[in-house]
């Protein structure tokens, strides 16, 4: 099991692990061995800092809503979630709050199936409705492939990246072979891929494995400011019609505007004849 960024810190502080001066990457490695090598007591700990989820992935294969039923699906705006507390009483301003702050919504089980479909599920696999949700995410989570690189998109949004290393593994004589090695990184609160916290051998694990890392921390919040959760960095960002944060396209596309301009500078300084004063030259 792979921690995500944000939940490296407080489980070093769990177990006891301290930083130092080893920075994120360093810290990354001693959790990941440690869990390795305590498996069951790791997985007690994450349960504390983190949403513990059963794999009930089955109830989302193939599920689409309507087919097979008799019934038309009704509207996902119609369908309410179930309530897990009492109710508490509306407060209007921190509904506008809440609303003006979330600009993409993360939703679960609720996207494949009605409530009362839910709770069927949840009698008859004896499960809870938390246990409903990282399938359901998982399911969500599709990959772009960019050059040797893969976008990893959640919603059809760009939510982090798998960067092929495998030439570097090569080189360095850490790998053989055909297999492909990557690294795996988050966007940031800016919309860029933050800093690679593990490298993942084989495409399809690594896949498997940024499924699992992505879905666990949409539904995180975040525990430590300087590390913001990807639920609290996904819901504030705003994306252009191809999935991609608006701020890095626009970024993006003044540079590339910038290159083309330069480009054509160069091009006609060397495509124009020098006149006059040539002896000068």
């Amino acid at each position: 099991m792979i921690l995500a960024a944000p939940l490296i810190p407080p489980f070093a502080q769990a177990v006891g692990i301290t930083a130092g001066s080893l920075g994120l990457i360093g810290l990354t490695k001693k959790v990941n061995d440690y869990i390795r090598a305590n498996p069951k007591e790791s997985m007690e700990i994450i349960k504390l800092i983190s949403p513990g989820v059963a794999g009930i992935s089955t109830l989302f294969e193939n599920k689409k809503r309507g087919i097979g039923d008799n019934n038309p699906p009704s509207p996902i705006e119609e369908e309410k979630p179930p309530q897990q507390e009492p109710p508490k009483e509306p407060n209007i301003g921190e509904e506008v709050l809440t609303a003006s702050i979330i600009k993409n919504k993360i939703q679960t089980w609720e996207k494949y199936m009605s409530q009362d479909e839910a709770e069927k599920a949840v009698k008859e696999n004896n499960i809870t409705l938390k246990d409903l949700e990282i399938p359901a995410l998982k399911k969500q989570i599709t990959f772009r492939k960019n050059g040797n690189d893969f976008d990893i998109l959640f919603d059809r949004k760009v939510v982090g990246e798998l960067q092929d290393i495998t030439q570097f593994k090569q080189e360095d004589g850490s790998q053989k072979g055909n297999e492909r090695s990557y690294n795996l990184s988050l966007i940031n609160e800016d919309g860029y891929n933050g800093e690679a916290f593990d490298t993942l051998d084989g495409q399809a694990f690594a896949k498997d494995e940024a499924k699992d890392t992505v879905a666990r921390d949409l539904l995180r919040d975040t525990q430590e400011p300087r590390y913001p959760s990807l639920k609290d960095i996904f819901q504030n960002i705003e994306y252009n019609k191809k999935g991609i944060p608006k701020k890095v396209a626009e970024e993006s596309e003044i540079i590339r505007k910038q290159v083309e301009k330069n480009k054509k500078a160069l091009g006609g300084l060397i495509d124009k004849p020098l006149l006059g004063r040539s002896r000068d030259i």
